[in-house]
C-alpha cells in the first residue's frame, strides 16, 4: 500500500488510499491462559457495553480487560483509555465476535485477557 501512494500519488489515488484507512480496523484479541491459547477476531460493540448505574462503560472507553474467575461469577477488571481502571461482577456473560467473516459466541468464563483494537483515524 506504501509503496502504491508513493509511486503513483496524485490527487485521486491520495483520496482512495485514505479511504481504504478509514475502513481498516486492527484486530481484537481474546486470550485464554488455560492451554496458552490467542484467538483474533472481530468483537461486537454490544457486547462490550458495561452499565455502572449512573454511567456506562462502552467499547470507545476501553483499553483491555482482565478476567478473574470465580465460582458463579466472573469480575472484570476494565482498564480505560483515560488511566483509569473499572470493576465489575458478571454472571454467565457471553460476547459475540465475528471470525473469519463467521459470527459466533464465547462465555467470558473461558477467558482471561481481552484486548481491543482501534479503528485507524488519518
Amino acid at each position: 500500500m506504501a509503496e502504491y501512494i508513493a509511486n503513483f500519488d496524485n490527487y485521486y489515488n491520495f483520496y482512495m488510499a485514505k479511504d481504504i484507512f478509514y475502513k481498516c480496523v486492527s484486530a481484537d484479541c481474546l486470550v485464554a491462559l488455560q492451554g496458552e491459547r490467542e484467538l483474533k477476531c472481530l468483537i461486537d460493540d454490544s457486547s462490550l457495553i458495561f452499565d455502572f448505574g449512573k454511567s456506562v462503560i462502552t467499547r470507545k472507553d476501553i483499553n483491555y480487560i482482565l478476567i478473574n474467575h470465580h465460582f458463579g461469577y466472573d469480575k472484570l477488571q476494565i482498564y480505560l483509555k483515560n488511566g483509569t481502571m473499572a470493576e465489575i461482577s458478571i454472571d454467565d456473560r457471553k460476547i459475540k465476535v465475528t471470525e473469519n467473516q463467521n459470527q459466533k459466541e464465547y462465555s467470558l468464563s473461558k477467558i482471561n485477557v481481552i484486548y481491543l483494537g482501534d479503528v485507524i483515524k488519518l
